[in-house]
């Protein structure tokens, strides 16, 4: 299977964008940077497989951020890479 290179942005990641809130991460990065760093790590091939997903094979990408690591969980689709969640993880 040929790689997606384009993040969903629209109204479908409702779920996302809920949890991107309900946890604080807006405090830390915008949307836009953060999709745009999810992208840009995905397309260099920092990602590790986490599980199936609905569509396909789900992947974590982790992101630090001020001395933060925040875990996005993406759904590689044959349409797109489509974020599903989002959570901070310790720093060890």
């Amino acid at each position: 299977m040929s790689r997606c290179r384009q993040v969903r942005r629209d109204r479908i990641i409702h779920h996302f964008i809920l949890r991107y809130r309900q946890r604080g991460i807006e405090r830390f990065i915008g949307i836009e940077t953060l999709l745009d760093e999810v992208e840009k790590l995905w397309l260099s091939g920092e990602y590790v497989e986490d599980r199936p997903g609905v569509e396909g094979l789900r992947y974590r990408i982790p992101i630090l951020v001020d001395g933060y690591k925040i875990v996005v969980i993406v759904e590689e689709t044959c349409r797109c890479l489509l974020p599903i969640t989002i959570w901070f993880e310790k720093i060890h």
